[in-house]
């Protein structure tokens, strides 16, 4: 993975720029970063971290891996099912609002 993330950055940084200072990438790269993103991801990796490896901006590269545009296109997921593991049938006094589901991004769901 490692050279594949060098090559990514280095095409990232290389990419030309608006005038506005924005990164014009083709589709191909964009392709080729929500590969890496999606692979990355699927080990536990949050977009975050794997936006800081490539050197992109972590929104840009959470919209391309969520569709055209951050729009639901491509026939993407929305909502998934998930497994409660390690339930209990009182909450503790931590967590009285019930579960809590960790997502990778780090983002909690109580409740």
């Amino acid at each position: 993975m490692t050279s594949a993330r060098n090559r990514l950055r280095g095409q990232i940084s290389a990419a030309p720029r608006n005038k506005r200072g924005y990164g014009r990438y083709s589709d191909e790269l964009r392709r080729a970063v929500v590969r890496y993103t999606k692979g990355r991801a699927a080990d536990g990796e949050a977009v975050t971290a794997i936006a800081g490896e490539l050197g992109m901006n972590q929104r840009t590269l959470w919209m391309w891996t969520r569709g055209e545009s951050g729009k639901n296109g491509g026939g993407k997921e929305v909502v998934r099912a998930v497994k409660l593991v390690g339930a209990r049938a009182t909450p503790d006094a931590a967590t009285t609002s019930g579960p809590v589901i960790v997502l990778p991004s780090d983002a909690r769901i109580r409740g």
